[in-house]
């Protein structure tokens, strides 16, 4: 969710196995399929991946972890600010290395709070472009025909619109910044 990727904001899981375990061996088939129990529990996997992303959207935003997470934001954040105040207050002779320059502030706290701010701004985006995506994915794929017979289908298709009811819920309730 936070890690750096190379600058993509894709999302958080990996497209290609995400697509696989949804699709299975019936890939772009849709409706038309006939799917295994096999394929229903990949498919199932997926959906609690997608369960989990959810559920650490909902732990971050819960009062006590944002408390905790502002906090060790700020004081990771005063740290680095004293640091770079201090480097400049203590020049150093660096030994084999020669004498280097004295260390002149570079505002590191200013950038601390950009990069929190950038990875946060990500992380909302790598669980929404998942959620949506994907729960769309399994709605397409696994809807069930109004004639079909298996009844593994029929419930994993009410626990597909479950989890979506679940996220559209979710979804509205504002993932502010703790800080």
């Amino acid at each position: 969710m936070w890690a750096y990727n190379g600058g993509k904001i894709d999302g958080v899981y990996n497209k290609d196995k995400m697509v696989e375990k949804i699709e299975g061996k019936w890939r772009g088939r849709g409706k038309k399929a006939k799917f295994t129990a096999a394929d229903i529990d990949k498919a199932k996997d997926a959906l609690n991946d997608l369960k989990y992303l959810m559920g650490a959207r909902k732990y971050m935003r819960s009062p006590e972890i944002a408390r905790i997470f502002k906090e060790q934001k700020v004081r990771m954040g005063n740290i680095i600010g004293k640091i770079d105040v201090e480097l400049a207050n203590n020049p150093k002779n660096w030994g084999t290395f020669g004498k280097q320059p004295a260390w002149k502030p570079q505002q590191l706290k200013k950038f601390w709070d950009e990069y929190m701010d950038e990875r946060f701004v990500i992380a909302n985006q790598r669980t929404n472009h998942d959620m949506d995506t994907y729960l769309t994915l399994l709605d397409r794929i696994w809807t069930v025909p109004t004639t079909a017979a298996d009844q593994n289908r029929k419930d994993f298709y009410a626990l597909i619109k479950k989890v979506k009811q679940e996220w559209a819920n979710e979804k509205r309730a504002a993932w502010n910044k703790p800080w």
